[in-house]
């Protein structure tokens, strides 16, 4: 999300850790939502970066089956 806490479509989060040590990115859609189905449990480092804004990390916790809504703000 943006400092006004509205989301940033087209924001990137690349994770980077996990049991298997990867980095992976994804594109957030218009409502600042994305998918990571492709996951696996673990904790992992997630950089957030848009055109216009400093990056932001921050850390993910990631549990089977569970749902994990990330905020970051992007200045």
């Amino acid at each position: 999300m943006n400092s006004g806490g509205a989301p940033v479509a087209g924001a990137t989060l690349t994770f980077t850790g996990g049991k298997l040590r990867l980095t992976k990115t994804v594109t957030a859609d218009g409502a600042g939502a994305f998918n990571s189905s492709w996951i696996s449990i673990g904790s992992y480092t997630v950089t957030v970066a848009a055109p216009g804004f400093a990056s932001a990390s921050t850390t993910a916790n990631v549990n089977s089956g569970l749902i994990t809504a990330l905020n970051v703000t992007l200045k």
